[in-house]
């Protein structure tokens, strides 16, 4: 394909969105704190030994997502999640680079523009976007494209690197093994059976660290549901379209065709055509490419699908940003080799502005929840050390059926351990929980009560002076009665 006019501005302009999205993903996620299970990480990870690292999460290796945590915790305390959260949007500006660079190889430094830019901040994959914890995907699938343009290198240094950036890939996260399947189909097709250490080491990596720690993966492909696997196929498929394109349910465009309800479905079968089109139409044969980055995202859509049993949706945020960053990669192998027209990418600007709006409103979104659990999960934390519950140290936050269970991995003995190992401490102060939304105080009030519950039957109940003068300092009565 002859060089355009437009290569090096679209240089210029990708690094200027790169620079943006970083900007936006920091702004999106200011003022939160750690959510759900990254309390696991942040309480029970406590000293150096290799347990510590090596424990699987969610069922899967998470050494190196863990060895940050523990890095920037014990370097800046728990106070504050910022330190975090710059290492997850160092990452997800890795993964942006990467595709870039990969797709500038096959279709130009235009099309890897406007191929690449829906992705900056994915507002549909708003987890991985904004959940320091989701560090596991991003590191994975950094480091998996990382290894796939090593291996295009065909040298020794390629090779080691290929190999090392595996290693990184299936020790941080289930992703990984998609990467795996790369390296095998990439080792196939060239017929060097002699380089199968690069897949390897990786996989003799992942088997000690099953036999020494490895969860209860299997019992989720156990609970996968057969019948529902290629439903589960179309569905990745679909959701990863809609992520892309910013066509969803919810944010469908002015001129999308009346009637048409479930806009994914529709955008899953054009793209299936269009493959069937490339391959089976176009002259051009395709090249090996494709069939390396097909094999990373079949490999992922397959694991989606069979762990859904376990617990894994494909509609989830955190699935739908690996999937579409592979997607892209996929799209951008089809055409390698083929004449595009010149204004091809200027043609394709407007879908890519309206994807990036979308993405936009959808990452707001996202953080209006996590804002609305951060002041909660901030309010609990505030009881706690306004009640001085160090001597309850078995007390749970989840204190009550009505509770969405986002608090369910702490204790208060495990955060207060936790506040002396690191220092710092994310807890609202009693003014600051007494201004927060009701949800919050609600909660704070239901933690006292149980607070009080707990010492009552462990003490008896408290003797009462009434004059003494003690006023107790925090949510006399719940917010709903206050109200009344």
């Amino acid at each position: 394909m002859p060089p355009s006019p437009f290569e090096r501005p679209a240089e210029y302009l990708f690094a200027l969105g790169l620079a943006a999205a970083a900007a936006v993903l920091l702004w999106a996620g200011s003022g939160l704190t750690f959510f759900f299970d990254e309390w696991d990480l942040v309480l029970n990870r406590s000293g150096f030994s290799p347990a510590v690292f090596l424990e699987p999460h969610n069922d899967q290796p998470f050494l190196f997502p863990v060895a940050i945590y523990k890095v920037l915790l014990n370097l800046f305390g728990m106070g504050s999640q910022l330190p975090l959260r710059i290492a997850a949007v160092g990452a997800t500006t890795a993964c942006s680079i990467l595709l870039f660079v990969y797709a500038r190889r096959r279709a130009g430094a235009s099309m890897a523009l406007v191929l690449t830019v829906p992705v900056l901040c994915l507002g549909a994959g708003w987890e991985a976007m904004l959940l320091p914890l989701s560090m596991n995907f991003l590191i994975s699938l950094a480091a998996g494209i990382g290894m796939v343009l090593a291996l295009e290198r065909g040298d020794r240094p390629g090779d080691l690197a290929a190999a090392g950036l595996l290693i990184v890939a299936t020790m941080s996260g289930g992703l990984g093994l998609a990467f795996v399947a790369a390296a095998l189909v990439d080792i196939t097709i060239k017929k060097q059976i002699r380089r199968l250490w690069i897949a390897g080491l990786p996989l003799l990596a992942l088997g000690l660290w099953t036999i020494s720690y490895g969860g209860d993966g299997v019992d989720a492909l156990r609970g996968a549901n057969p019948g529902e696997f290629a439903g589960n196929l179309f569905s990745s498929l679909s959701y990863a379209t809609e992520a892309i394109s910013g066509f969803s349910i919810d944010r469908r465009p002015w001129f999308w065709v009346p009637g048409v309800t479930q806009p994914g479905p529709v955008l899953a079968v054009v793209a299936i055509v269009a493959l069937m089109a490339r391959v089976f139409i176009v002259r051009k044969p395709v090249s090996r490419s494709v069939l390396i980055i097909g094999a990373a995202l079949l490999t992922f859509w397959i694991l989606t699908a069979l762990t859904t049993g376990g617990g894994r949706q494909p509609e989830a945020s955190r699935y739908q940003y690996p999937g579409a960053v592979l997607l892209i990669a996929f799209a951008v192998s089809l055409l390698e080799g083929l004449r595009l027209p010149r204004l091809l990418p200027w043609i394709c600007l407007p879908l890519v502005l309206y994807s990036v709006a979308v993405s936009v409103i959808r990452l707001q979104d996202g953080r209006d929840f996590l804002a609305e659990q951060t002041a909660i999960t901030r309010s609990a934390l505030g009881v706690l050390e306004i009640e001085g519950v160090r001597d309850l140290p078995d007390l749970e936050l989840r204190v009550d059926e009505r509770d969405d269970g986002y608090l369910l991995f702490i204790t208060a003995g495990s955060y207060f351990r936790a506040i002396d190992r690191y220092g710092g401490s994310p807890a609202y102060s009693e003014v600051e929980i007494n201004s927060a939304p009701d949800a919050a105080k609600e909660t704070a009030y239901r933690i006292r009560r149980s607070i009080e519950d707990e010492r009552a039957e462990r003490d008896g109940p408290p003797a009462r002076d009434p004059g003494d003068g003690a006023i107790r300092p925090l949510l006399l009565d719940s917010p709903g009665e206050r109200s009344r």
